[in-house]
């Protein structure tokens, strides 16, 4: 038996609207995320001016932290990739801004140049960094495990140095709150290097 033509087209119809359906574009649910530097208030309570020419990097990321995708640390010898949670810059680029402008409003200091800079710059300090953890937990928290090292910027003698190793609880469990938490880490990391330099400089 033939099918009638309002029942070809009702079919034909139906079918379209099936394989429309699945190729049409499904929205990406990805989020993109940015570290923050500290807010203008919390700077500039211990700020203090310092006429330093400053030099900050390089910089060292662990191998597994540089990719787009947020990383979740769930065993001591296991860890987890977002699958839509990822980074708007690279994690190593967005730390060092972060850092540089933490510590531009910590010590009033406008010259810090980025690693790798111009040989012919003159630099009074550099600051070294070898990051060791910066990562989420299950719950959101963050931690932040590095090894700082402030050297002469003619010499390239150690002067001061240290570790920092803190964790810092998240207001949410979501990505946005972990970044969070990462910046405030951070900040931390940032007044206490700003803290050593002071120090360092007024010897």
């Amino acid at each position: 038996m033939k099918l009638t033509s309002p029942l070809v087209a009702t079919t034909l119809f139906v079918l379209a609207t099936i394989t429309g359906c699945s190729l049409a574009p499904k929205a990406d649910p990805s989020q993109f995320f940015v570290l923050n530097p500290m807010m203008e208030n919390q700077a500039s309570a211990s700020a203090t001016e310092l006429d330093v020419a400053l030099g900050l990097g390089p910089i060292r990321i662990p191998e597994y932290l540089r990719r787009p995708q947020m990383v979740t640390r769930v065993g001591p010898n296991q860890v987890t990739y977002a699958e839509y949670d990822r980074w708007a810059q690279p994690l190593e680029s967005s730390f060092t801004r972060v850092l540089g402008e933490n510590l531009s409003g910590l010590l009033g200091v406008v010259d810090i140049a980025s690693h790798p800079w111009f040989s012919t710059i003159q630099l009074d300090f550099t600051v070294e960094i070898e990051v060791e953890r910066f990562e989420r937990d299950p719950s959101g928290a963050a931690q932040l495990r590095c090894m700082w090292v402030i050297k002469d910027g003619a010499s390239g003698d150690r002067i001061d140095g240290g570790q920092f190793d803190q964790s810092e609880p998240a207001e949410s469990e979501t990505a946005g709150g972990s970044v969070a938490a990462q910046s405030r880490l951070l900040g931390g990391l940032s007044q206490e290097i700003a803290t050593a330099i002071k120090r360092v400089a007024a010897r």
